[in-house]
């Protein structure tokens, strides 16, 4: 959903000036503390420099400047410097079972290709105590 909600805050920073990549973007995009404030948030805070603007103006600018919302995403709001996405969970929910659908039983999966796994044991002794008394 990242790249989705960069792509959307690149289209609307079209004309601005500001031209930035979608890593960029992504790497700020956070989960809101309470769903209230939506599933993800972009803080407008390192967009603000670079448009000399206030960042409560920079989501307010954003979000004026997306015309249709995406057919992932039921709302975009802005709160002060916050510009918050709410999923369509009924449309996330039905592009997840199409997707499991089409992978089969290879969905959820990873790749064993140079990968390395460790697992840890802090205290072994209180494992092993455990697993004897049950």
């Amino acid at each position: 959903m990242k790249d989705v909600i960069a792509d959307i805050v690149i289209k609307a920073l079209k004309g601005t000036g500001v031209e930035l990549k979608k890593e960029e973007i992504e790497k700020f995009i956070e989960i809101p503390p309470s769903a209230d404030l939506g599933d993800y948030a972009l803080p407008c805070f390192f967009l603000s420099g670079k448009l000399k603007t206030p960042p409560d103006d920079v989501a307010l600018l954003i979000r004026e400047n997306i015309k249709e919302i995406p057919k992932e995403f039921e709302d975009i709001q802005t709160s002060g410097p916050y510009l918050n996405f709410f999923i369509d969970r009924k449309t996330f929910a039905l592009n997840l079972v199409q997707e499991i659908k089409s992978v089969g039983e290879h969905y959820g999966k990873m790749s064993k290709a140079n990968r390395t796994t460790m697992v840890e044991f802090p205290l072994p002794t209180l494992t092993s105590l455990f697993i004897l008394d049950i």
